[in-house]
């Protein structure tokens, strides 16, 4: 946004470029842990003894509630303000990594790969939101999106990169231990650089049941879509799981078409 008193653009300021580099810290955080896990795999099952078939939720665990709580992750952010949503999800991110390095069986470490997933859903949309209201419409948002999406094919190039580095070298555990100082980083400057959010959603308009549907409806169909590769896609066998998916989705539309004032139907925007 341009400053106040010179019209120079927020991007070209000191703050500009690290509140940019903040929010595409967070977002290559979150990126990572979809693809360095993974290269650990090998060793994790050698150490904790992971029957074969338990390996797979290691890796899926995370994309389940990652892409399952997005929704509800971006509406608490509106309720409750992108800044204190993006510091609680980088503490939740933080404590899980920290589990997940100290599991001593399987049931911890995919309990701690879920956990890791919901703190990157909380993570993603108030970093992303806090990218767009910061840089004004215009050249300084062009540049700030493309630095962001720059951040996910180089997150996953590296994670590859250090999880072979890592599980090779001091353990598999690091593979979780090296986000504790990231976020750490994430957090300082969250709270260094991010105002306080004044003007929230009203907390009183907040409807339960429309939040939990799309919220549900995606993780059915986020664990259809993970569980496929493993069992197939028979005529039968999917029917449930999307056709559940599929029912939510016109229901939270219809719930989210609704005034919360007055209950009737609000016309398009």
């Amino acid at each position: 946004m341009p400053t106040p008193a010179t019209g120079q653009s927020f991007l070209s300021t000191r703050r500009g470029k690290l509140t940019l580099a903040l929010v595409c810290l967070a977002g290559f955080l979150d990126f990572i842990d979809t693809t360095i896990v993974n290269v650990a795999l090998p060793s994790i099952r050698e150490q904790l003894g992971v029957p074969v078939g338990s390996l797979q939720w290691i890796i899926s665990g995370y994309l389940l509630t990652y892409g399952g709580f997005l929704l509800f992750g971006g509406r608490a952010a509106d309720l409750f303000g992108r800044r204190r949503m993006l510091i609680a999800g980088t503490a939740l991110f933080g404590l899980s990594s920290l589990a997940g390095g100290l599991a001593a069986s399987a049931a911890m470490l995919i309990g701690a790969r879920l956990a890791q997933g919901l703190g990157a859903a909380m993570m993603t949309p108030a970093a992303l939101s806090t990218l767009t209201t910061s840089f004004a419409e215009g050249s300084d948002r062009v540049k700030a999106i493309g630095a962001w999406s720059g951040t996910i094919p180089l997150a996953s190039a590296i994670g590859v990169l250090a999880g072979g580095l890592l599980s090779q070298g001091p353990g598999w555990r690091w593979v979780f231990f090296v986000n504790l100082p990231v976020c750490a980083v994430v957090l300082a400057g969250a709270l260094r650089l991010l105002p306080g959010q004044r003007h929230r959603a009203p907390r009183k308009d907040f409807d339960l049941v429309g939040a939990i549907l799309p919220t549900a409806g995606a993780l059915v169909l986020v664990y259809t879509l993970v569980k496929a590769p493993d069992i197939g896609w028979p005529s039968w066998s999917p029917r449930l799981p999307r056709g559940s998916g599929g029912a939510r989705t016109p229901c939270s539309r219809c719930r989210s078409s609704r005034s919360p004032a007055s209950g009737r139907p609000t016309p398009p925007r």
